[in-house]
């Protein structure tokens, strides 16, 4: 295999947690705004990641992260946890980074989710 990491967001009961899968390293980072007491068993994936990489005994790691204040922001946490890895190595993403890079992705987003709602985004 030669990608370095996987990033795999994963949407389960409403809420939004990432996964940063490392096959070479053997390697699995748990990313999630609400994260309490959990660890790899609490969510689904974890058991489709073992599967796929039949055979590989990886290291599953819960990480420090944010954490949201409200029941809402996981979406925007999990694509704040991506920027921040992607950059991590190039430079550190500005909340105007943030900002624009929201500004782009969220209309393509609703348009795709709810072809019927209308609104202009600014």
């Amino acid at each position: 295999m030669d990608k370095q990491y996987f990033l795999a967001p994963y949407l389960a009961n409403n809420h939004w947690s990432l996964f940063i899968i490392s096959p070479t390293k053997k390697e699995v980072f748990i990313l999630d705004s609400l994260k309490g007491n959990k660890d790899k068993n609490n969510y689904l994936l974890s058991e489709v990641i073992e599967d796929v990489f039949k055979g590989t005994k990886f290291t599953w790691s819960m990480v420090e992260c944010k954490q949201q204040n409200g029941r809402w922001a996981c979406g925007f946490m999990v694509l704040g946890y991506m920027m921040e890895f992607i950059w991590q190595t190039t430079r550190v993403a500005t909340q105007k980074d943030i900002d624009q890079l929201l500004r782009i992705i969220m209309p393509w987003f609703f348009v795709k989710m709810f072809p019927n709602w209308s609104y202009t985004f600014k």
